[in-house]
């Protein structure tokens, strides 16, 4: 709470102006969100605190907090307020303003709102490219929407589907947002079970006109097949790297995009969740929701004077073998059981936690939404969940064959 008031109090003390001006804002923004990571409720009190921030960055700050505190929650409601706010074209109301006042557009720039310092920009010439502001809060909103939904499966299906929408019709700041919104709900992910990849989709978006929807449609991919060695996401960054010869920027995200492929030698996970997806990795989960909004002024950031923060991602990088090793911390080869979970919850008796699986020798690589059990009664783990390194003791009550 002490932390969050004192963020919050550098947001109302300082000049308005000149945090809206500074992209680095944004971070004590998400600062604040991620003391309240999945807390829900809690988050109440400071979300009135952030609603007496003025403009731009006031509604970026709320927006930023409500969807770190519901993040994998799958929050139906909250999703449905999301995709609202992301689906609306307020530039329709700044060329509006504009076109019936062109001689107050001064004094409309500093009105409090979303897009108020955008629709000066667009009033200056028809020829001009319309400035977006660097705090844009429907750009959180769409990323909120991959958080609060990618906790399940559905949602994540849905919300894919959606953001193919979104895409489309959505203003600019919109769709800069959705390959990173994209890349949360399949990260570490390249292929689901079924067939369906969002890389498809982020290999279109790499082509796109705006270079920044470009960029980080790269940078996204890199993180749906961090540190999976995938085959098809490296021969399609190969390809973009000739493509962008010439552009020193692209180029840079299909570099980054090419070390987090191959990150580890394909030994590691970037992937928010614990394999089997049934519980959000906190740490993980905050250095990608950080490394998402940096990357949402990736020009100006990354590109910029601040590319160190791309270091955030070593937060979320993690071994994804299973080591089994005994009481004294040596390593123990048992036979384990790795196949794809199963959702048992509210099922009577014992039903199986896997199907398809085989049968290996630890230490052994878990895919996303694989699940391992011990295959033999000699041992018993000291841990629920059979993931990254487990202590094992033998079983008291074993008969040998």
């Amino acid at each position: 709470e002490d932390i969050a008031q004192a963020l919050m109090s550098v947001l109302m003390e300082r000049e308005t102006a000149s945090l809206e001006r500074e992209s680095l804002s944004r971070l004590v923004c998400v600062g604040a969100g991620l003391l309240y990571l999945g807390r829900q409720g809690e988050v109440e009190i400071a979300l009135e605190l952030a609603k007496a921030v003025p403009g731009q960055l006031g509604s970026y700050c709320t927006l930023t907090l409500e969807t770190c505190a519901y993040a994998g929650t799958g929050n139906v409601l909250k999703v449905q307020r999301l995709l609202a706010l992301a689906g609306e074209h307020l530039q329709k109301d700044d060329e509006e303003e504009d076109a019936a006042a062109p001689t107050a557009a001064p004094a409309t720039a500093s009105a409090p709102g979303v897009r108020s310092a955008g629709g000066s920009g667009s009033g200056g010439g028809g020829s001009k490219e319309k400035e977006w502001p660097k705090l844009d809060a429907q750009s959180v909103a769409t990323l909120g929407v991959a958080l609060v939904a990618g906790g399940e499966e559905l949602g994540t299906e849905m919300t894919v589907r959606n953001f193919n929408h979104i895409f489309q019709y959505g203003d600019l700041p919109v769709r800069r947002a959705v390959p990173l919104g994209l890349a949360m709900l399949a990260t570490s992910k390249p292929a689901n079970a079924n067939g369906t990849s969002v890389i498809d989709t982020l290999s279109k978006m790499t082509h796109d006109q705006d270079a920044e929807t470009a960029t980080n449609a790269i940078f996204a991919m890199g993180l749906c097949a961090g540190g999976t060695n995938n085959s098809k996401v490296a021969s399609t960054l190969r390809s973009l790297a000739t493509y962008y010869g010439k552009e020193p920027g692209l180029l840079f995200a299909v570099r980054i995009a090419q070390g987090l492929v191959h990150a580890g030698k394909g030994l590691v996970t970037l992937s928010p969740y614990h394999p089997d997806r049934s519980l959000p990795h906190p740490n993980a989960l905050a250095a990608l929701i950080a490394a998402c909004h940096i990357s949402l002024d990736f020009k100006g950031l990354i590109l910029g004077k601040y590319h160190f923060l791309l270091y955030l991602l070593v937060a979320a990088m993690r071994p994804r073998m299973l080591i089994t090793i005994d009481e004294e911390l040596k390593p123990l080869a048992v036979a384990v059981r790795v196949g794809t979970s199963v959702d048992v919850v509210g099922l009577a008796g014992r039903p199986k936690t896997i199907t398809g699986f085989q049968t290996h020798t630890t230490p052994v690589l878990l895919q996303i939404g694989e699940r391992a059990e011990l295959a033999t009664d000699e041992y018993l783990p000291l841990t629920s969940v059979l993931e990254g390194i487990v202590i094992l003791k033998k079983n008291p009550d074993y008969e040998g064959p």
